[in-house]
């Protein structure tokens, strides 16, 4: 296995577009009788609004105190999630799966942990032998994703669920606040390489992203929320010379869907076996 040095981080700009309502559950801070208890993640008020350029474009993402947006731990956690699914590595009710703490597994469960990350609850010992294979510093941040329209256009929307008593056929309703169908967000996710065949982490996080636009995020997905598409993608590689002006971000792949991913794992994997 390759020892670990620092070759460079993937910057993986993305839009992610709500094809159905989408509902991030965020706090309420105070109680109305009559009043919403389902409101969707929002920027706290008192936040000091500011711009985000656009990886895209020449244009800029106002984000404004009250704008919803998407937390980038929902999102790492719900890649992660659909990848312990796809390949088994789903702890058991109330404890760590000890099968899950071994790290005597196949090589796509640690690539999983690799990329995001690992249990703290290890035993003594186990810790050195997870930095032996690689597996420290964990290799991937998800920023948080704002959406791409002014914050004095933006509406969010009431979807009000009902659950009935199927004895005394008692209705209870409760609002469910939504992003709205068609909304955009424009987000960046960055993987550290520290191994050449770090680049077969973007395979997963291609495979995990497949799998989410076949499932939901958020809440309410067996309802009928939480449906995305990954549209634009833009994949680019800043070697460790970048990071002291001596170098160019090197451009991977740009288009639209996970395939894009898929194909700059390629040409990530051409550039590193390129490199002492």
């Amino acid at each position: 296995m390759d020892a670990l040095k620092f070759y460079g981080n993937v910057v993986i700009n993305f839009k992610l577009k709500a094809l159905t309502g989408l509902h991030i559950g965020g706090s309420k801070d105070t109680f109305e009788i009559g009043g919403l208890d389902n409101p969707v993640i929002k920027v706290p008020e008192g936040t000091k609004a500011f711009q985000l350029k656009s990886s895209f474009d020449d244009s800029s993402i106002n984000v404004e105190p009250g704008m919803p947006y998407i937390p980038g731990s929902s999102l790492k956690g719900k890649l992660r999630s659909l990848l312990e699914w796809k390949y088994g590595d789903i702890a058991s009710d109330g404890d760590v799966n000890k099968e899950k703490d071994n790290l005597n597994v196949e090589p796509e469960k640690l690539a999983i942990r690799k990329l995001f990350g690992i249990s703290p609850t290890f035993e003594k010992g186990v810790i050195n032998e997870a930095i032996k294979k690689g597996l420290f510093p964990v290799r991937i941040r998800v920023f948080d994703s704002y959406p791409l329209i002014e914050s004095e256009e933006f509406e969010t929307e009431l979807k009000y669920e009902n659950s009935i008593n199927r004895i005394t056929s008692r209705a209870n309703p409760r609002p469910f606040e939504r992003v709205p169908a068609g909304t955009e967000f424009e987000g960046t996710i960055i993987v550290r390489i520290f191994q050449k065949e770090d680049w077969e982490l973007l395979q997963k996080l291609a495979e995990a992203f497949s799998m989410l636009e076949d499932d939901y995020l958020g809440g309410g997905g067996s309802r009928g929320s939480g449906r995305v598409k990954l549209t634009q993608v833009k994949v680019s590689f800043r070697d460790v010379n970048y990071y002291s002006s001596e170098g160019e971000p090197k451009e991977l792949k740009e288009g639209e869907g996970p395939e894009v991913l898929y194909q700059a794992a390629e040409e990530l994997k051409k550039l590193l076996n390129g490199r002492n």
